[in-house]
């Protein structure tokens, strides 16, 4: 894959995801964020699902304005429909709701309410840098019998009630490492917590 981490945020929290992107590009993270990784002219649309589609991990930046966002909830539809980690960044004390609370409610959230943000972008870099080998090595163990051929790969985008076969392997073989490992985290050194109040 050409990235490692999608960065999912609205355009009102520029600021902050570019922040976040630094931090984790810093660690050598490659991340793939709009505006910067769409080429001039390019289709929006087109851009982001293969930015989503290279990535392993989509990181979302969450505030009031990103729970808003039908741009963002459909970011993180996508990537939770392609079995990608998903992992809420919260930068401001606002909880989801219609979508968004149906996407996120049972995933493990990283708080970043406080100063200094050095040390939450510390904590999340951590926590992604150890996840992404469980990623590679989850998926690697599934093998090649997992990979469809080519014919019927699934397509970027797609309506209720198409087949998706493969979600169930993708999702259990990511998922509970994943939940395992940022557990682990959350014990160790804090900042987060298991689901919203």
């Amino acid at each position: 894959m050409a990235h490692d981490v999608f960065i999912s945020h609205s355009s009102e929290d520029k600021l902050a995801a570019e922040a976040v992107c630094a931090a984790l590009e810093q660690a050598r993270i490659r991340c793939w964020i709009a505006p910067r990784d769409i080429s001039p002219g390019a289709d929006w649309s087109a851009s982001i699902i293969h930015g989503i589609g290279s990535c392993r991990v989509l990181l979302l930046v969450f505030s009031a304005h990103a729970n808003a966002s039908n741009h963002v909830r459909r970011e993180v539809q996508h990537a939770c429909d392609r079995g990608l980690a998903v992992i809420p960044f919260r930068v401001e004390n606002v909880q989801p709701t219609g979508g968004m609370e149906f996407f996120l409610g049972t995933l493990h959230w990283l708080d970043a309410l406080t100063p200094p943000m050095e040390r939450h972008h510390a904590l999340l870099v951590k926590s992604i840098q150890t996840l992404l080998p469980v990623i590679t090595e989850s998926v690697a163990a599934m093998g090649p019998a997992v990979e469809p051929p080519a014919n019927l790969l699934p397509q970027p985008i797609w309506t209720k009630g198409e087949s998706r076969w493969w979600r169930p392997w993708i999702g259990w073989a990511v998922a509970v490492p994943i939940a395992v490992i940022l557990a682990i985290l959350f014990v160790k050194f804090g900042g987060g917590r298991t689901q919203p109040a």
